[in-house]
């Protein structure tokens, strides 16, 4: 049994590029860009108490086809719907922040600066609010996943759970059961903030022989994984 708390609203999500150096495959140091995404928010809930928050980032975005000499075509315009963003695990602890009633800039995803940027994107933000157990669970789950390979790294094992087999207690279960009230906000990106990435189809040719089968996404952008005609219904552009 677990009581649902309150969650506080989000003001507002914003985006920064950052580049970081990096070694491509010729062993040349290049850089790379990444748009960080950042929230603003209250840290107290409607009832005026501090509340820890955890947040579930994802996008989709624009794919408009290449261009074709034939003067009666019309390239189509697709909406791909990415997967959530991985490999961060986005958590406040209140206790942490004790004194402050709101959080500026602070990020809770990023994803490679390029083509997904290069017609207009939508972030998803799904901001929740968590108990103390929970912010106990995630942050074992997040030292695991950032083990450095020394003797005080926490082992996977030993993350807590509160979820049972009840036919066979002793088995090992990952995950944490928990509920939560949630506020979702969204951010639409144009090229312009993030420095005119070029768009998937860009530098298209169109080539001497359309073929209605070809897996080319810039001859169907149907072809791109998750891709749709069909807008979604908060896409407001």
């Amino acid at each position: 049994e677990q009581q649902i708390r309150p969650v506080p609203k989000a003001d507002s999500l914003s985006v920064e590029v950052e580049s970081r150096p990096a070694i491509n495959s010729a062993g040349n140091i290049v850089s790379i860009q990444y748009v960080k995404l950042s929230v603003h928010t209250p840290l107290t809930n409607a009832a005026g108490v501090a509340t820890s928050l955890g947040w579930q980032t994802s996008f989709d975005y624009q794919v408009i086809e290449g261009a074709r000499s034939d003067p009666f075509f019309q390239p189509k315009l697709c909406y791909v719907k990415a997967n959530p963003l991985r490999g961060a695990i986005s958590i406040v602890d209140a206790q942490e922040f004790s004194g402050q009633k709101r959080l500026q800039n602070y990020e809770v995803a990023e994803l490679r600066n390029g083509s997904a940027f290069g017609v207009l994107l939508y972030f998803t933000v799904v901001q929740k609010s968590i108990d103390n157990e929970a912010i106990k669970y995630w942050t074992e789950v997040k030292a695991s996943n950032e083990r450095s390979g020394n003797i005080y790294d926490v082992f996977p094992g030993r993350i807590r759970t509160n979820i049972i087999n009840e036919t066979n207690p002793e088995e090992i279960v990952n995950g944490y059961f928990h509920v939560s009230e949630a506020d979702t906000v969204r951010l639409l990106v144009s090229p312009g903030e993030v420095g005119f990435p070029r768009s998937l189809c860009a530098l298209w040719q169109e080539p001497e022989i359309i073929d209605p089968d070809s897996s080319d996404p810039c001859q169907d952008c149907l072809n791109v994984a998750g891709s749709s005609l069909i807008r979604p219904s908060y896409w407001d552009y």
